[in-house]
């Protein structure tokens, strides 16, 4: 835009309008020197904010555009920070001439981006409203004014970003309904509706925004235009993944079929290879949404009887990918927290495969959510057997001994607990290994209590399923007994129960033992 310095009024201010034109000169560098930047600066305090109204009746749009030039740079921002500035850019959202409206708007979001100063004088001044007023006077037009759109909510994000007033006030206006309108298939451009999806991203981070999201079908219709796009849905999915925290979220990304429509997508991903930062931004996303979607039930359900899905997921599984490896082994042990599918699991070969996960892979989050997946499989007491003869505990021993992350080895011992329960040989086979057993006394001394508790309870289940003095005799010989009766100062009774059951089975099983046994 070239401002019109004849209409400026400054033909008295002949010094004024020759640092204009130095300013403007200045602007069209990337960088300014120290000697330019103080002539802007003493332009802004000597002739732009003293004058401001005379400049504005002048050339209203041209200095308007001068202001969203010069806020584009901090040192030049933080001088504009004014409310008499803002006032008169938050008048001109509403005149009738596009031009000046999409000018207004660009110097709003560039003297609100990153300033909570501005933003401050924005609320005094109630300037969101019209901003949003604006928004809305888009959607009366047909067709879209794409230019003013794409404008208009790169400046809500500016202005709203990160600053809780004001995002409470847009969220409160409807403003989710108004950008979600927005990101209908062949509505505007990509690029428009990759801001409004960053837009909208941006304002549902806030800690509020989860009960409007909720409502009026936000999350079904947002499902239902990101299947009909063939752009990038990268925002989208990352939308969906912030707000997987909620049931309601939840359940719509599986009754619209989108949780199959993202598999769908990753499986294309993933046979298209390469690096690139976009595609290992979109597949994280995903598989954070998939994994938080089947935490719940009803989708747990939904899921698991999808051929499909379920063959996608095994076939994770058995992928060289870390992230899907540990996306399915997550995901199979959500499935597994109920009964009839922990046996299906089992019955399917899945079980299998998350032991030999556990054997070949070396990658931490793989492992933990492979051993996480294997535990509540080992819930069930039907499956605990097959899981024995697929060679479950013999890996997870090696892991308990060879690793050295306290997160597997807490892992691997509450699987242990329960595969020796009811299955006396294999609590004899671990409870006479004095290496294993020495371990456990060792970790009973760590300063993880979840460990500490795995392990006190790890030795009490020994005892239980063996009835053997030789555990018995292994587990004293190793100075076991201390984590046995901390059980007793335990609050849970359970907790307590085990520990008493232990000390009777030792005493039982071992002559002279009771001596040991401190008042």
């Amino acid at each position: 835009m070239e401002l019109r310095m004849e209409n400026l009024r400054l033909d008295d201010h002949d010094e004024a309008r020759g640092i204009l034109s130095q300013v403007l000169s200045i602007l069209q560098k990337l960088e300014a020197s120290e000697s330019e930047t103080a002539v802007v600066l003493e332009f802004i305090n000597s002739t732009l904010k003293p004058r401001l109204d005379v400049l504005l009746a002048g050339d209203p749009v041209g200095i308007v555009w001068l202001i969203a030039e010069l806020a584009k740079r901090d040192h030049f921002r933080d001088v504009l920070t004014d409310e008499a500035i803002l006032t008169h850019v938050l008048a001109l959202l509403i005149h009738q001439e596009k031009k000046t409206k999409l000018t207004a708007c660009r110097a709003l979001g560039n003297l609100c981006f990153d300033n909570d100063s501005a933003r401050e004088i924005v609320v005094r001044l109630n300037g969101l409203h019209p901003l949003v007023q604006l928004i809305a006077s888009l959607h009366e037009e047909a067709p879209l004014d794409v230019s003013l759109g794409q404008v208009c909510v790169g400046c809500l994000l500016n202005v709203t970003n990160d600053f809780d007033p004001l995002q409470k006030q847009a969220l409160d206006s409807g403003i989710l309904l108004l950008l979600l309108d927005f990101l209908k298939p062949g509505c505007g451009t990509p690029a428009f509706r990759g801001m409004t999806a960053t837009c909208l991203y941006s304002l549902l981070c806030n800690a509020n925004s989860g009960d409007y999201a909720t409502t009026s079908g936000f999350v079904d219709t947002l499902c239902s235009y990101t299947m009909q796009t063939d752009d990038d849905i990268q925002g989208m999915v990352e939308i969906l993944a912030k707000l997987s925290e909620s049931d309601d979220t939840k359940r719509a990304v599986v009754d619209t079929s989108f949780a199959q429509f993202i598999v769908a997508k990753i499986n294309e991903v993933k046979a298209e290879g390469g690096d690139d930062d976009d595609k290992e931004d979109f597949m994280e996303n995903s598989t954070n949404l998939l994994v938080a979607v089947s935490c719940d039930e009803h989708c747990c359900s939904v899921l698991f009887h999808d051929d499909s899905f379920f063959s996608s997921c095994s076939n994770w599984l058995a992928s060289t990918v870390p992230l899907l490896q540990s996306t399915a082994a997550l995901i199979f042990g959500n499935f597994a927290s109920n009964d009839s599918r922990a046996a299906l699991l089992v019955e399917r070969g899945v079980a299998r495969q998350l032991i030999r996960v556990l054997e070949e892979a070396k990658l931490e989050d793989i492992v933990f959510a492979a051993a996480g997946a294997l535990r509540n499989v080992a819930v069930l007491r039907g499956n605990r057997k097959k899981l024995i003869q697929e060679g479950c505990a013999k890996r997870l021993k090696e892991l308990f001994l060879e690793s050295g992350q306290l997160s597997i080895v807490c892992k691997a011992v509450a699987v242990l607990r329960l595969l020796v329960d009811g299955e006396g040989d294999l609590a004899v086979e671990l409870g006479t290994d004095v290496a294993f057993v020495q371990k456990l006394k060792s970790h009973f001394e760590t300063v993880d209590p979840r460990l500490q508790g795995e392990t006190m309870r790890c030795l009490a289940w020994l005892l239980k399923s063996s009835h053997s003095p030789q555990v018995a005799e292994t587990l004293l010989n190793a100075g076991c007994l201390p984590p046995i009766l901390a059980l007793l100062e335990r609050d849970h009774p359970v907790l307590i129960n085990e520990g008493l059951i232990s000390l009777i089975l030792i005493v039982s099983c071992s002559h002279g033992i009771a001596m040991a046994i401190p008042q």
